[in-house]
């Protein structure tokens, strides 16, 4: 679609899944995303992409926002790649504050999609035993890890926590709030796969194999 390259590799899941975060608006797109090369039903025109690129986010429920980072996780030596909130990150499809869903759609390229979040796909790879501690989530793949970086998140601000955080969205809808998804997030000391995350942040999209 934009001319990026992603690693990919099979887990202790059984899943295959992207070893490094999703880059999609590092570059302008000149052609549109169609359900040929993105996991979405209806096209999203180039120029209406590249139109939610922004360097602040506004915690918006409604409009789609990414926020291109240039960075690199120092303990792993991959790239930040870029955070969505979560109206970019569905694809436009899952947003507003009043109403929620689990997502259908997403940015992930065509045979791709968001991983499902609290007892799913997640808490499956996070629990197995040779990712037991945050180290070895952390880990980059060429080394046996699950290759998770510390890329930080933004909201209503310019993006931050790039070094001591990591937020990965998922497809599943926190129950008890039409705001918040559920995520994996990272920290210093661990890690957890069933905690809920505002719809309105900026966080990073790790995609697994349909």
């Amino acid at each position: 679609r934009d001319g990026q390259e992603y690693a990919i590799q099979r887990l202790a899941d059984g899943k295959c899944w992207m070893m490094t975060n999703l880059n999609l608006g590092a570059v302008a797109l000149t052609q549109n995303l169609t359900n040929s090369n993105t996991n979405l039903s209806s096209t999203i025109a180039a120029s209406t992409f590249n139109s939610w690129k922004k360097t602040s986010g506004t915690g918006s429920y409604d409009n789609a926002e990414y926020i291109v980072l240039t960075g690199t996780d120092s303990y792993n030596g991959l790239p930040y790649g870029t955070l969505y909130n979560y109206a970019a990150a569905s694809a436009y499809t899952v947003r507003g504050s009043s109403s929620g869903s689990n997502a259908s759609y997403d940015l992930c390229p065509a045979g791709w999609r968001l991983p499902t979040g609290k007892y799913g796909e997640f808490s499956t790879l996070s629990g197995q035993s040779v990712y037991n501690s945050i180290a070895n989530m952390r880990k980059s793949y060429t080394s046996g890890g699950a290759a998770f970086t510390f890329a930080g998140n933004f909201y209503n601000s310019t993006p931050a926590n790039q070094g001591s955080r990591g937020l990965y969205w998922s497809s599943t809808q926190n129950g008890s709030s039409n705001t918040h998804m559920y995520d994996l997030y990272l920290y210093a000391t661990g890690f957890s796969s069933s905690s809920p995350d505002d719809k309105g942040n900026g966080q990073s999209i790790r995609c697994v194999l349909k």
